[in-house]
This record gives C-alpha cells, structure tokens and sequence, in this order.
C-alpha cells in the first residue's frame, strides 16, 4: 500500500502537492461516493487540465490578487494553481467528496484564503468574485445547460477551458455573451466571455 496520499506536480516549474488518484483510500472515497449516487464525473487529469495549470502562470496577471470562484472545482490541480495566486478563492462542487479533497490539496500547498459552495454551478448563488473559472466542466448535456446557466447569471467575466466535446460546442453556439479566445484555439480551448 502506498504511504502517502500526495504527488508532486511541476506547472511551468512551478510545483504543487496534488492528491494520489490511485492512492487506495483516495479511490475508496471517489468510488464510495459514485456509488451513493451522486452524479459526478471524476478525471484522472486530463491533459487540457495540464495545459491550463502552465498557462496561468504564463499570464499571472488575469488571477493574481483577485476574487475568484472555481466552478466545478473537483479534485482538480486548477483550483491549487489559481488560488496560489488568488486574493481570494471560492471553490464548488456537486461532489461533497470532491470538494472536501479539494480543500486538503489547497490547505497542503498553504492556500487558506478559500471558502467551499457545494451544489451545481446552474443553481447556486455565485458570490460577489471579479472572475469565475470553469475548467472542463462541460461533457454532458446536463453540464452543458447548468455552464449556459452559470454564464447568464454571472456578472463578472468567466473564463473557460474545455476539450472541443459535443455539449461543449453547442454551448458555445448557444450563448449569446460576447467572449474571445485568450489563448490560440489551435492550443487549447480557452474562452473569457466578458
């Protein structure tokens, strides 16, 4: 059995303990809690994530010292990278699993300045943040309408990374909110609708 539920990660030579997905009691927890039936979906960390996590630091500008809220946050290495820079960080999730990892792997890299919202990115309350960060929350058609929702609802600007699925298409040709890519589409998916 291994020891340690934590893993080193280096984001543009930028390093970060992330949890051990194929730590034993890591994935006793995430199983557990799909078994429940809570609907989620659990990565094993995409490569778009990867690309993200480089990209904030090549641009620490757009999240440095800022209110930010993590939609769909997850277990995922972008809530760390972006509240390592973050004023403040307000981190949501469906999962209550999820986002009680999500708070260990922030309080492990010294990140205290965050609050956890737990329910669907379309339904709750977003708070009071100057930018909202989704990242590979749209695969379904039930994400895709809860994004739509989140997009019309949030008043700051929100900028979204996400694989060129099909819910993730018809989102994008759905929403009437001006956006523009921020980095070449050619790379990876990344939109700030303003």
């Amino acid at each position: 059995m291994k020891d340690s539920i934590w893993t080193t990660h280096a984001f543009n030579g930028n390093e970060y303990y992330l949890l051990d997905f194929d730590h034993p009691q890591i994935e006793k927890d995430i199983i557990g809690e799909m078994d429940s039936g809570v609907e989620v979906y659990y990565d094993r960390r995409w490569g778009l994530t990867q690309e993200f996590c480089g990209f904030v630091h090549e641009v620490p500008e757009l999240f440095k010292d800022k209110d930010i809220f993590v939609a769909g946050a997850g277990i995922g290495a972008e809530a760390v990278v972006v509240g390592n820079l973050a004023k403040k960080l307000y981190i949501n999730d469906l999962a209550p699993v999820a986002l009680d990892y999500c708070a260990r792997q922030l309080l492990q890299n010294g990140i205290s300045n965050f609050e956890k919202i737990e329910g669907s990115y379309g339904e709750i309350g977003i708070p009071d943040v100057d930018l909202t960060v989704a990242c590979f929350c749209v695969y379904n058609s039930p994400t895709m309408k809860a994004m739509k929702s989140l997009i019309e609802k949030c008043k700051c600007p929100i900028l979204i990374v996400n694989d060129p699925l099909p819910a993730f298409v018809r989102l994008l040709k759905a929403v009437k909110r001006a956006r523009r890519p921020v980095v070449s589409e050619e790379r990876f998916p990344c939109y700030l609708f303003e």
